[in-house]
């Protein structure tokens, strides 16, 4: 399962929780959506970030997709070319959940396309970065790469050269920071990192299988023919469990008694959480499999607070402001908390 299959499907689960206001919140997406296509983020115009969490809440609510209206949008943005990463892989995102609701095949003409236009922001050390043309890796340049690849249907190369760079972005303390420029691990970078890591494991183990599988089948054929090299190895994995198990306790370390999670080590003993460091924690820990019986009444009495009636959620409790990425997020810590 891809990024944002798992994401879309954990969020899906919040419409046990929500019942009625699930209308709501259909409502108020829709509501965001622009004549040109594309959903509104804080202001009054499409933006193509903003029109992913839109499109993924449809996706989550079961509910209709204007697929026409919305592709319509993302063609104007051709094959990414002029896009940062971030919006890359929004249009990639994009792109997949309209195949999926309209039950269509991407063209594959613009899938290499946008997939040489992700490969352009491959750092030096064979990671992902942010920034095109970077020496080193970031966590969210690595991110948002391996989720465009997995949403254009392209297999990832590279995988142990992102490995080994949130490898060096590992704190001591087990937290992950973005870059070498920060000091301290941040929320956000280390459910991201957990999440990858989780993921590119998995990766390794089912390709492990398939090659051992065509392995055996290969050392037969050598043993008869005498030809085997004895010092070559059968197996590549990727051993990240310690590391994830570590990392999952520190982003349980962020919890503050209000169900939130704040950002950074530290802020959790000021009460400084939010919405977005709550939503990618719960999906981490969730990911890895732990268990979230004893946050889970906390979590939903946060994410409660930050709920509006108009449909959606604010990021914070300084934030009177509701839009499409929050409200994403809202449903996203509650499905992951449905029992």
């Amino acid at each position: 399962m891809t990024i944002r299959r798992d994401m879309i499907e954990a969020a899906g689960r919040a419409k046990a929780l929500l019942g009625d206001s699930a209308e709501a919140v259909e409502r108020f997406v829709r509501s965001r959506q622009q004549a040109d296509g594309g959903f509104a983020g804080r202001g009054e115009a499409g933006d193509l970030y903003y029109t992913v969490f839109a499109v993924e809440i449809l996706a989550a609510l079961d509910a209709e997709m204007p697929v026409r209206r919305i592709a319509a949008y993302l063609d104007g943005f051709g094959d990414g070319q002029s896009l940062d990463l971030v919006h890359l892989a929004s249009l990639a995102r994009c792109r997949a959940a309209l195949d999926e609701a309209a039950a269509t095949q991407p063209d594959r003409k613009t899938v290499g396309a946008m997939a040489a236009m992700v490969e352009r922001f491959r750092s030096a050390d064979g990671a992902f970065s942010i920034k095109a043309g970077a020496d080193a890796g970031d966590v969210y340049g690595c991110f948002m790469a391996t989720g465009a690849m997995e949403d254009l249907g392209m297999g990832l190369a590279g995988a142990q050269a992102i490995v080994a760079r949130l490898g060096a972005l590992r704190r001591a303390d087990g937290g992950y920071a973005n870059d070498d420029r920060t000091a301290a691990g941040s929320t956000p970078a280390t459910a991201a990192a957990v999440v990858l890591l989780h993921g590119l494991e998995a990766h390794a183990t089912r390709g492990q299988d398939a090659r051992e599988t065509q392995g055996r089948d290969a050392l037969a054929t050598e043993n008869r023919r005498g030809t085997r090299d004895k010092g070559r190895p059968t197996k590549y994995e990727i051993r990240n469990t310690e590391y994830v198990a570590m990392a999952a306790q520190w982003l349980l370390a962020r919890r503050h008694v209000s169900g939130g999670f704040a950002a950074g080590p530290g802020l959790e003993t000021l009460g400084m959480t939010d919405l977005l460091s709550t939503a990618t924690a719960i999906h981490a820990l969730a990911t890895v499999g732990a268990r979230l019986d004893d946050l889970r009444e906390a979590a939903l009495d946060y994410l409660d607070s930050l709920w509006r009636p108009m449909g959606g959620f604010c990021g914070c409790g300084a934030d009177d402001v509701v839009d499409c990425e929050y409200t994403f997020y809202g449903l996203l810590a509650m499905g992951h908390l449905v029992q």
